[in-house]
């Protein structure tokens, strides 16, 4: 499902915000796209850009979370962070609005590492609520 997600061109609306803290050289873009076919959102991604200055030639972090819908019910979730901490990827498989899979790269070393990492599912649960929840409002048949 995902794969022919990503390889079927649907209908694609961006939006980007900007929150600058200058005194802190914090200087953050979230970059937000909607995919969807109809009345049926297919994909959110949502992508946060961080910069060390305020010409963005110093990227600090860079942030995804991708969230897959199949008939406007969360299928998966992608997540990743590359920044001076290091890098990592989390895949979360979903059915019937349940975590039934999680794949991390790296692969937590401790068992408490994987249950901090699970503590995340609901938070992602309720992200998805409000990209559907946001979908509708724009989409009211769905």
């Amino acid at each position: 499902m995902v794969y022919s997600i990503n390889n079927t061109r649907f209908t694609e609306t961006t939006d980007t915000a900007v929150n600058n803290i200058p005194a802190y050289n914090i200087f953050i873009s979230t970059i937000q796209t909607t995919i969807s076919e109809d009345i049926n959102l297919k994909k959110h991604i949502h992508h946060i850009l961080n910069f060390g200055d305020s010409q963005k030639k110093i990227k600090t972090g860079d942030y995804f979370s991708i969230y897959y819908y199949n008939k406007n019910t969360l299928i998966k979730v992608e997540e990743s962070a590359d920044d001076k901490n290091g890098s990592f990827k989390i895949f979360w498989y979903f059915e019937d609005n349940k975590v039934i899979k999680i794949q991390m790269q790296p692969t937590p070393v401790d068992k408490e590492g994987y249950e901090k990492i699970k503590e995340r599912e609901p938070l992602l649960r309720k992200f998805s609520e409000s990209f559907l929840f946001e979908f509708r409002l724009k989409h009211p048949s769905t």
